[in-house]
C-alpha cells in the first residue's frame, strides 16, 4: 500500500490530489467492469408447432419443432420444468392424457427434461423405424422426377435404415432412372463417396434433360429452348408446354376432343386435365 504524501507544503498537497484522482479512476474502471450490461439482443419469434395428439409418424417432426423452441429462445426455457410444462401445453388427444397423469401424480418426469423424454419417445416414436425405412428405401424410385429429388427422399430415409455408405451407394443406384444408368455404365470412373457420387448423378440428370429441351427446340424449329418449369421435382414433359400456355391444336386434335363423352369431358374438367391427351402439366383452350 503506497504512503499518503506529506500535508506540510502546496506542492504535497497537489500530490495529493493526484494521487487521490488517480484511485478514483481506478475504482470506476473496476466498477464498471463489474457491473452488468443489459442484454440488447431480443430472441426471435417462433411459431408453435401443431399440436400433437399422440400419432407415431408425427412424433420426430414435433420434437424436433419444440427442440429448436428451446434453442432459440434458452431464456425462457432456464429449467427442466419449465420445458416439460411447455411441451403439455401442446398436447392433446392421447398424449394430452399421458400428460395430465404425470401431473396428477405430481410426477418426477416434470422436474427432469431428459427422463421426460425418454419416456415421451418411447411411447409415440416408431418402434420399427429402421424396419420401415430399409423397407420404404428398397420401394424408392427417381420415377417421373429428377435425381435432385429422388436425392432428397432418399436422405430422409437413409438416415434411419442403419446401412453403410457403400449400401446407400448401391440402393441410391438401383433407384435411378435407366438414362441415368445408361451414362453411369458408359464411364469408367465415378466417385466412391456416396456424397459425391448423389452430386455426380445430379450433374448427369441435369445435362440428360437440357439435351432433351435442345432436341424438342430443334424439332420445332425455334432457335432458343423453351422454357420449362420444374416445381417439386417434378418435370414437365418437354414435348409439352406449361400450364399457361394452351397445347398447339390442328384439325385432329380437335376432332378428338369433339368426341369425348360429356361424362369423360367433365372429368378432365375437374381434375384440370388436357380435354386431348388427358394428361397434367397442360390444358387446352
Amino acid at each position: 500500500m503506497s504512503s499518503s504524501p506529506d500535508l506540510n507544503s502546496s506542492a504535497d498537497l497537489g500530490s495529493l490530489l493526484n494521487h487521490l484522482f488517480q484511485r478514483m479512476g481506478h475504482l470506476e474502471t473496476q466498477l464498471s467492469s463489474t457491473q452488468r450490461v443489459p442484454a440488447t439482443n431480443k430472441h426471435p419469434k417462433v411459431a408453435l408447432p401443431e399440436k400433437f395428439d399422440g400419432s407415431i409418424g408425427k412424433c420426430r417432426d414435433f420434437v424436433a419443432s419444440v427442440e429448436n423452441i428451446f434453442a432459440l429462445q434458452p431464456s425462457c426455457f432456464a429449467t427442466d420444468e419449465a420445458k416439460t410444462r411447455f411441451i403439455g401445453t401442446l398436447l392433446t388427444k392421447d398424449a394430452l392424457s399421458w400428460f395430465r397423469d404425470l401431473v396428477e401424480r405430481n410426477s418426477d418426469l416434470l422436474s427432469k427434461y431428459d427422463a421426460f423424454m425418454e419416456d415421451f419417445q418411447l411411447l409415440y416414436s416408431d418402434p420399427h423405424k429402421q424396419r420401415h425405412a430399409q423397407s420404404s428405401l428398397k420401394r424408392l424410385k427417381q420415377g417421373k422426377g429428377s435425381v435432385l429429388a429422388y436425392s432428397s427422399r432418399f436422405r430422409r430415409l437413409a438416415s434411419d435404415t442403419g446401412h453403410n455408405a457403400e449400401a446407400l451407394r448401391d440402393q441410391f443406384r438401383e433407384g435411378l432412372n435407366d438414362d441415368v444408368k445408361d451414362v453411369l455404365a458408359s464411364n469408367l470412373t465415378e466417385p466412391d463417396q456416396f456424397e459425391d457420387f448423389i452430386r455426380y448423378c445430379i450433374k448427369i440428370d441435369n445435362r440428360l434433360y437440357d439435351r432433351k429441351l435442345e432436341k424438342t427446340s430443334f424439332k420445332s424449329g425455334n432457335t432458343t429452348f423453351r422454357s420449362v418449369q420444374r416445381f417439386q421435382g417434378f418435370r414437365t414433359n418437354p414435348d409439352t408446354q406449361n400450364q399457361s400456355v394452351p397445347m398447339e391444336l390442328d384439325a385432329i386434335t380437335t376432332d378428338a376432343v369433339k368426341k369425348l363423352s360429356k361424362a369423360e369431358r367433365d372429368r378432365r374438367m375437374e381434375e384440370k386435365l388436357c380435354l386431348y391427351c388427358g394428361e397434367a402439366g397442360h390444358r387446352v383452350r
